[in-house]
């Protein structure tokens, strides 16, 4: 039994709480600071009782040398510590879902002790703070804020001023309160508030801090991957990588993965994995994107701009996301043959990170994650979650990059087979409150918004904050790299992976 102990500064309190929660002979561990990859197999809401037990399973084994310490679809359990609702908003503006994992299974069905938190949830709209704490949106800060405005100077005013800036402008025409008070009523009629609490269903992807794990040495270890012919290899190191606008201009996408398989095995392969396929653009689709954006809402099948390569548009586009338009994983796929007859698909995967709008074409503008090679990791992984790849192999290349592109050339070859069969998650959703509730609340949170945030002085402040936060990023940033310096020939740790 191995103890990785994350917390330096705890390893008497782990070894302790692993001695009594297993009592089996223990070797304590300093190591590098590793991640868990894991999607959930329970909702999890701000409006469930606290101590609800909770399950999820492993997406990507834990390994070591190549050596399986947690294998992939490995149990853990845990439970909900604490929940915090908005409710009508009078107490907190905010949800928070606080969680912990305390123990897995081993294949061999036994149980071992883990300690375990939330890093992050991909997708999502919430967020995760440094204690861990699933944290929900602040649902009155939105897009449609604007019909709100600003206020500039404080005063009794503010409170006789039912429709911000709506009010202000009524004011200013001369058609007075009840003009104002117009503007409000139509504001509520066609506008929705976002809901604040945080509802994250059954198959949410989270990555997880361990800090501190129980592990046997090892259950098996990874299979060598199978390599692909020679006039195969050649053939996809020569292909271009270039990925353009319709205007010629390139992006930072660049071909990065190629799949090896039939139509239909591409579609079930990305079916399996929970991916979807996307929609046209179109009028419909606007709507949807729209709604999705002001509601802060997701939009699984989302349109993706055109794009170019080779001067074709893609064959295929699937894409993965949860709850929030502004990220997504997605990738286009083009197909062409091979040299001996397979059926070649190549891809660009890239990962949406945040969205803003575009004035040119009154649309929405995705801003990618710079380092592609994430998202190749994330499809491979993906597929091979479902077990849809017979193996996977990194390719080398070399082909000059863009700016804005950082990637370390490979191309992920991914040969395709059947996908092991899966039962459907089981989805419960609790009932909305009522309506009446819902209507109150809103007044309540948009007058909180209104009064503490939409102005100058507010505005100022957070814009301050977030530079210094930036500043001291990158001060923390160049200061690893700094102390990192004489350690260069280390082995680099990556999530799911111990390097000793």
């Amino acid at each position: 039994m191995i103890l990785f102990n994350i917390r330096h500064s705890a390893t008497t309190f782990c070894a302790a709480f692993l001695a009594l929660t297993s009592g089996l002979p223990l070797h304590a561990a300093d190591s590098a600071t590793f991640t868990l990859e894991v999607r959930t197999l329970t909702p999890l809401s701000s409006r469930h009782n606290p101590d609800l037990q909770i399950e999820a399973e492993l997406i990507r084994p834990l390994t070591q040398d190549r050596e399986i310490l947690m294998p992939a679809h490995s149990r853990l359990f845990g439970h909900i510590r604490q929940v915090r609702s908005v409710g009508i908003g009078l107490r907190r503006e905010r949800a928070s879902v606080e969680i912990e994992f305390t123990s897995w299974e081993t294949p061999a069905g036994t149980h071992e002790p883990l300690d375990a938190t939330p890093l992050l949830i991909d997708n999502a709209r919430e967020q995760v703070d440094s204690h861990g704490r699933i944290q929900g949106i602040l649902a009155a800060s939105n897009p449609l804020g604007i019909a709100r405005g600003l206020w500039f100077r404080p005063g009794l005013r503010l409170l006789r001023t039912p429709a911000g800036l709506g009010g202000a402008s009524w004011a200013h025409l001369a058609l007075g309160p009840a003009g104002a008070s117009g503007m409000l009523g139509a504001r509520l009629l066609l506008t929705r508030l976002p809901d604040p609490e945080i509802d994250l269903p059954a198959g949410t992807e989270m990555t997880l801090q361990v800090h501190c794990a129980a592990v046997k040495h090892s259950w098996g270890t990874l299979p060598a991957p199978i390599q692909p012919s020679d006039s195969l290899t050649d053939f996809l190191a020569e292909r271009p990588t270039a990925i353009l606008k319709a205007d010629g201009n390139p992006v930072a996408d660049v071909i990065n993965v190629a799949l090896m398989g039939s139509l239909n095995q591409v579609q079930t392969a990305f079916l399996a994995a929970g991916w979807s396929r996307t929609d046209e653009l179109n009028g419909k689709s606007f709507k949807q994107t729209y709604r999705a954006f002001t509601q802060r809402q997701g939009y699984s099948e989302a349109p993706v701009s055109k794009l170019y390569y080779q001067d074709r548009l893609p064959d295929l586009v699937f894409q993965k996301s949860l709850n929030s338009i502004a990220k997504r994983h997605h990738v286009r796929l083009w197909k062409v043959g091979g040299p001996a007859g397979e059926e070649i698909w190549l891809g660009a995967a890239t990962h949406d990170v945040t969205v803003g709008f575009n004035s040119k074409n009154f649309g929405l503008l995705h801003k990618i994650d710079e380092n592609v090679d994430h998202e190749r990791s994330k499809l491979s992984g993906d597929l091979e979650f479902a077990g849809a790849t017979q193996t996977t192999v990194l390719l080398p290349r070399e082909f000059a990059l863009d700016a804005g592109t950082q990637t370390d050339r490979a191309l992920a070859l991914m040969i395709l087979q059947a996908p092991t069969p899966t039962t459907q998650l089981a989805q419960t959703f609790l009932p909305k409150a009522p309506r009446m509730q819902r209507f109150l609340r809103r007044i309540i949170l948009e007058g909180r918004q209104y009064l503490f945030r939409d102005n100058p002085y507010y505005l100022a402040f957070a814009t301050a904050r977030k530079l210094v936060r930036k500043s001291e990023g990158a001060f923390t940033m160049a200061w690893q790299e700094i102390e990192a310096l004489p350690q260069v020939i280390a082995p680099s740790i990556l999530p799911g992976d111990i390097s000793e």
